[in-house]
């Protein structure tokens, strides 16, 4: 079968039934290696061998693409070839390239308290972006979360939130703190919709993103920052990573333990607290 065309019924699957960002992150990742497939003629699912995988590795390396980059791109080409039905040993048989395990980006103090008071000052921001940011805030769930909360499965008697859609698929439940739940009886007052973000889409929040970043001169700023900047508040207030891994919708500690971040002025106050002897 021509691989062109697997990609294609591949990616209509993927875009019908998966979030935005990750068939955004698929079509990525297929296309880089389907520059590689094309350029060396590589056009048939019986023309993948272990010789082409190898090759496509040694290519990478040298361009300096990491592992973990390689490991994400074959990730839906392997998808493709199971949703398209065809075996392939060297794909089946193609283990994990060693990662290395970073941690990633959140905000530090000064930044966090930069952006909340932005937030709230701010007369710029609509009720509802500064409604999305918050929830992004108190709840570290990921995007597609946020764009499937149900209006009916927010419960303001104990400020939480039913989450049916999630990445696991396993529902769960979020809380959020009181200003938050105030800016949600504004926002729900006139509205009459299943969606609490309804006709809200993942680019639109990736741009919200990027015009904050802007305006508080940071480096980086992304949905996802907010995710592990919930972590480690969290953790630095005394959160287990038991009770992390429930809330984050995690399904081991080790994936928890990558969110936790701990600034430099934490790590100094822990160091004079705990420094006696």
């Amino acid at each position: 079968m021509l691989l062109a065309e697997m990609k294609n019924l591949y990616l209509s699957f993927v875009k019908a039934t998966l979030s935005e960002g990750t068939y955004k992150c698929y079509l990525s990742h297929l296309n880089s290696l389907f520059k590689f497939l094309n350029k060396n003629d590589i056009l048939t699912d019986d023309e993948i061998t272990s010789k082409v995988l190898l090759q496509y590795i040694y290519e990478m390396h040298e361009n300096n693409v990491s592992n973990s980059t390689i490991n994400k791109r074959f990730k839906p080409l392997k998808k493709m070839f199971e949703y398209c039905q065809i075996e392939n040993e060297y794909l089946n048989n193609l283990k994990m390239l060693k990662e290395k395990q970073n941690h990633f980006n959140s905000l530090n103090t000064i930044e966090l308290n930069n952006l909340v008071n932005y937030l709230n000052t701010s007369e710029k921001l609509i009720l509802k972006n500064k409604l999305i940011m918050f929830l992004l805030l108190e709840t570290g769930i990921r995007i597609n979360e946020l764009l499937n909360i149900q209006v009916k499965n927010i419960n303001f008697t104990n400020n939480s939130i039913y989450l049916v859609q999630t990445k696991t698929s396993k529902s769960r439940y979020c809380y959020f703190r009181e200003g938050t739940a105030y800016l949600l009886k504004l926002h729900l007052k006139n509205l009459d919709q299943v969606l609490l973000f309804e006709n809200t889409s993942y680019s639109a929040v990736r741009n919200l993103f990027e015009r904050i970043k802007k305006q508080l001169a940071l480096n980086k700023f992304h949905p996802h920052m907010l995710r592990h900047t919930f972590a480690s508040i969290l953790h630095k207030n005394g959160t287990s990573l038991f009770i992390l891994m429930t809330l984050m919708g995690h399904k081991n500690l080790k994936t928890t333990e990558r969110y936790v971040h701990y600034d430099n002025e934490y790590i100094q106050q822990q160091f004079i607290q705990n420094m006696n002897y």
